[in-house]
């Protein structure tokens, strides 16, 4: 009796787990599994993103005028993002992004050898990077190799938004550059979760 219950447990855990978890072809070629009170929105060009970015969310960046011009770089180019939202509340400040970029054209990622004795050099290099891009000072509060996906990096730091925080996966794949981006102001430990079972179910076509 004890054994049928064990195995009816596993197999109604089974079942939900299957219920429950979608699988989800991105843009950039590969699946993901995402959770079903989660939506993988349809990707949006950046072009639009820049050119509907509003003089009303000013206040929100230390130098909106710097930020939105740096973006501009990106116009042109076939810069699709992906966003995983909350079905029951898709417009909240909550959120994860997917991009991809050819890695020839980050020559700084391309030739760097990602290892444990390079990784500190690598970091110090990117809170640069991100401190211009941001227009402010931009601190790691975690940057390491990811310990069980391979070829990538982990990063957690403060948002380009006040209150916020911001987690990272840059993996490094056929070419490729892809960047995961959680974002969250609210409800970060769930999040959080989500982001790491979204990244650790990445497979490749």
């Amino acid at each position: 009796m004890k054994m049928l219950r064990i195995t009816l447990f596993f197999l109604i855990f089974f079942i939900h787990s299957y219920v429950q978890a979608k699988e989800y072809k991105s843009v950039h070629g590969f699946i993901i599994n995402l959770d079903e009170e989660y939506l993988y929105t349809s990707p949006l060009v950046m072009n639009d993103i820049i050119n509907n970015t509003q003089s009303e969310f000013a206040d929100m960046f230390p130098d909106f005028d710097h930020f939105k011009n740096s973006m501009k770089v990106l116009k042109g180019q076939e810069y699709n993002v992906e966003y995983i939202v909350e079905v029951k509340d898709p417009y909240s400040s909550n959120n994860i992004t997917i991009t991809s970029d050819n890695l020839k054209d980050f020559p700084q990622w391309q030739d760097a050898n990602l290892n444990e004795e390079s990784i500190d050099t690598i970091c110090a290099s990117s809170e640069i990077e991100y401190s211009a891009l941001w227009s402010k000072p931009v601190r790691f509060k975690k940057c390491i190799i990811h310990p069980k996906i391979k070829n990538s990096i982990f990063l957690e730091m403060d948002g380009i938004v006040a209150n916020t925080q911001v987690s990272q996966l840059l993996l490094f794949e056929n070419g490729k550059m892809y960047i995961f981006s959680l974002t969250c102001s609210n409800k970060c430990k769930q999040w959080k979760k989500v982001f790491s079972n979204t990244i650790n179910s990445i497979k490749f076509n």
